[in-house]
């Protein structure tokens, strides 16, 4: 087995041949260690080591940033000039003067700043530590992305497959700048992305990683949050969770809805190797009742990181039931491979019986196959193209695309 890291910021490669998982870890766990604690230090060097505020959402039209200042010289820090600005503004500088041990940090307020709504990304870096070139740049710059929230949030249905291009989706945000934050992966089972949280390389142990929807907006009867996570444990004590939390007063507080960690989160067989769910039976639907939460709330999936194996979301829905009882528990159907050759396996998670037709580009109905149970379906004979499958079942009516090759 063979792992290999990059640094973009101290352009710095490290690389074991390791037979075995844990050892290759603990092993390279150590090497960043080194990596980040031993670095050959210079002199004169200050930087933003972390960003405090602003992050994820903000429902106020003004912040005031607070930033980590770190020294990260040899030498005492009595000077630094401090460079911040938002997205693409010109940027402002607070000459920083006092006194601070090598290694040593301090937590620092800078001037309020004005921001419109929307997306935006701060920045933060240092210069001129003791009226002196810096002794490395690569440690000077702390980013931090958040949104502004202070027109009317989103109204419901709200729903997010992951499908585009740009990851965090418009409107999204994320908590960290981590590498080992949450991304867009292409191993979905029916279609071509889902949202990933790499725990198998992370080994930041109780670090929780936030995706944070957009504020949402609840104003009827029934509301439920719908959506699907994959997860494989790596076997041992690694144990990663997966959380899900709502706000009613813009992040300041958060409830918990759903927790769940180790063997109770797996969907799938624990494995040493990295988990890809390739396949739908390695999806689990949960459904939640919101009932409880009217007005403008903020929802967000926290990955808690336990150095085991990686963490899959995707089909998120937030919507109205007709009825309390009609919340689903699971979306009502499954078709995978998808692009298929020659037969689809159709997995709905239910021991009903449904009715199931398969129709082309024009509406002209391909196969009909009525009081289907889940199985196997031959698609063989249909030319190559995208058709249509529909499914009818308990009053309900769920229609996925389908390409046959």
């Amino acid at each position: 087995l063979s792992m290999m890291w990059y640094d973009v910021q101290t352009k710095t490669v490290l690389c074991i041949l390791y037979n075995g998982r844990d050892a290759i870890q603990s092993q390279f766990n150590a090497l960043i260690e080194v990596l980040y604690n031993g670095f050959p230090e210079k002199e004169h060097d200050a930087g933003i080591s972390e960003i405090l505020d602003p992050w994820a959402n903000i429902c106020e039209s003004s912040v005031i940033p607070t930033v980590v200042l770190t020294n990260h010289g040899s030498e005492m820090l009595s000077s630094v000039s401090i460079h911040y600005f938002m997205d693409e503004d010109p940027a402002e500088t607070y000459n920083w003067s006092g006194t601070l041990d090598a290694g040593d940090a301090i937590l620092l307020s800078l001037e309020e700043m004005n921001v419109a709504d929307g997306p935006h990304t701060f920045t933060c870096y240092t210069s001129q530590p003791n009226g002196q070139a810096e002794g490395y740049f690569f440690n000077d710059t702390a980013r931090s992305t958040f949104i502004v929230t202070t027109f009317e949030a989103t109204p419901l249905p709200f729903e997010e497959d992951f499908e585009g291009d740009i990851f965090p989706p418009d409107g999204w945000s994320l908590n960290s700048n981590s590498i080992f934050n949450w991304r867009l992966n292409t191993t979905d089972y029916s279609a071509s992305h889902t949202a990933m949280k790499n725990n198998y390389q992370d080994a930041t142990y109780n670090v929780h990683y936030d995706l944070i929807l957009p504020p949402l907006h609840i104003d009827g009867d029934n509301p439920y949050l719908l959506y699907a996570y994959a997860y494989a444990k790596y076997p041992g004590l690694n144990n990663d969770s997966l959380q899900v939390l709502i706000s009613t007063d813009c992040g300041i507080t958060w409830d918990m809805l759903f927790n769940k960690g180790g063997n109770t989160l797996s969907t799938s067989a624990g494995t040493y190797d990295p988990f890809y769910p390739d396949n739908a039976a390695a999806w689990e639907y949960e459904s939640i009742p919101l009932d409880e939460y009217q007005g403008n709330v903020i929802i967000k999936f926290r990955s808690v990181c336990g150095g085991g194996n990686n963490l899959y979301l995707d089909e998120i829905l937030i919507d109205y039931a007709i009825g309390i009882n009609d919340i689903p528990n699971r979306r009502p159907s499954f078709i995978y491979p998808n692009p298929a050759t020659q037969k689809i396996t159709i997995k709905t998670g239910s021991p009903d019986r449904f009715d199931l037709l398969i129709y082309d580009m024009t509406g002209s109905v391909q196969i009909s196959s009525p009081q289907m149970k889940d199985g196997q379906l031959d698609v063989s004979t249909l030319p190559a193209g995208l058709y249509f499958v529909e499914f009818r079942m308990n009053n309900e009516v769920r229609i996925e695309k389908l390409i046959v090759l």
